[in-house]
Order: structure tokens, then sequence, then C-alpha cells
């Protein structure tokens, strides 16, 4: 007795796989892009709540830089900002603080185009902080860097503004220039419209402060990630 074909039976068993495993992928990848879509609208959430709980720090502003150009806050829009606060005879902080905030800047540098990031000097010591002073002064750290100085009053005003704590024992009567400016030590991350974004301590060393600063931008896409990195690092609330 002649035994009968089941080709036709595994066409059609193929046929059917095929289209299972389809419709399985076509379900699948749409899951993931709905979860993608939720992901974003979470993240750009996220983003709106951390910028409304944020301290109002920073606002206008007008200083001079090292080249003896003005500078207003308005001159940095569309750049993150990092500022230290300080001055340039500080004998032992501010060149400690300078020396990490280069190595976040280079390491920032390695991740996003430099011209993402402008680091800044802003002094606290505008008697003895000129133009050429300060300008010698921060070439010394990074070339990236720049410097800003003023009239006593516009310094005063930045650092109220910035919540900077800083005194002097200089005697405003005197040309005597041997004085010590007592001041907190924050280095402030600014966002590309001037807002306040983040504030780091001493505690904190150039690799913890390069991580946080990678996650604000990642947050604001300005470095790009996969999908799957993203969705990896937003599972992990490192968002």
């Amino acid at each position: 007795m002649a035994k009968l074909s089941t080709a036709p039976k595994q066409g059609v068993a193929r046929y059917i796989n095929a289209w299972t495993g389809l419709a399985f992928m076509t379900v699948t990848l749409g899951s993931i892009m709905y979860w993608y879509q939720n992901f974003k609208m979470e993240r750009n959430r996220r983003i709106s709540v951390k910028t409304v709980g944020k301290s109002r720090l920073g606002g206008s502003w007008t200083l001079v830089d090292q080249n003896g150009n003005v500078k207003t806050s308005l001159d940095y829009q569309g750049q993150y900002q990092l500022l230290y606060f300080g001055f340039t005879f500080c004998p032992e902080i501010c060149p400690t603080e300078l020396k990490k905030l280069s190595k976040i800047v280079n390491n920032l540098d390695k991740e996003v185009d430099p011209k993402l990031i402008t680091p800044i000097f802003i002094s606290l010591d505008p008697w003895r902080d000129s133009v050429e002073q300060i300008g010698t002064y921060v070439k010394q750290f990074n070339k990236r860097f720049t410097g800003l100085t003023g009239t006593p009053g516009q310094c005063e005003e930045i650092a109220k503004k910035f919540r900077v704590y800083s005194t002097t024992n200089r005697n405003a009567n005197s040309d005597e220039e041997d004085y010590i400016v007592d001041h907190s030590i924050w280095i402030y991350l600014m966002d590309k419209e001037g807002k306040f974004l983040d504030v780091f301590g001493v505690d904190k060393d150039a690799e913890d402060i390069t991580k946080v600063i990678k996650k604000h931008l990642i947050l604001r896409q300005d470095i790009k990630l996969s999908i799957w990195a993203e969705l990896k690092s937003f599972m992990k609330n490192e968002f």
C-alpha cells in the first residue's frame, strides 16, 4: 500500500510556525516600544520634578573675563556651566579644587563636545584679582577655564545669588595686600538655560562628580545612549 505524502502537512506547519513567530515578534516589539515611550515620559517627568525642586540659586550677573571682555550670564546660554568661587591668592583649597575641576572637564571632554560645557572660576577677591592676574592663574590648571572678576559690588552680588559664604580680614583703609579670604567650597552645575542643577562639595572626587554630571546630560539627551542602555539605567533607578 502506497504511503501518503506528508509534504503538504509539513508545508502548512512551517507556514503556521512562521506566521506565529512573526506575530510574536510584532507583539514583543510593540510592547518594547510602548514601554520605551512610557520610559521617556517618566524620564521627562523626573527632570521636571527635579528642576522644580531645586533651590533658587543663580540669576543674572555681569563680570569681566581674563581677556578683559565684559561677560554676562546670557553669554553662556546653550552651555552647561561648572562654576567655582575662590581667589587667586588662595594657598591650598582653591588649587586643590581647581585641579579636581580640571579632571572633571577632561573626563567630560571624552564624552561630549567641549563647547557644551564651560568651566568658570569666579573671583571673591576683586581687590587683588585683576584681569591679568586671573588670566595667568586659570591657565595654570586648564586652558579651557574661563576666569571672571569684576568690581567689589559685582563680585559680592553674584556670590549672594549663589549663596556663597565669603569673608575677609582685609583692611579697607589700607593698601596692604596680605590678607585671607575665607569662603565656602562648592562646584556648581548649571544647565543650558543658566538654571541650577547640582552642587558638589569637597567630599566628592572628580570621578564621582563626572558620573553625576553624565547622568544629568543623559537625562537631557546631551549624551546619547542606546535604547537598551537607557532602559538598563532606568531600571537601576540611575535616573
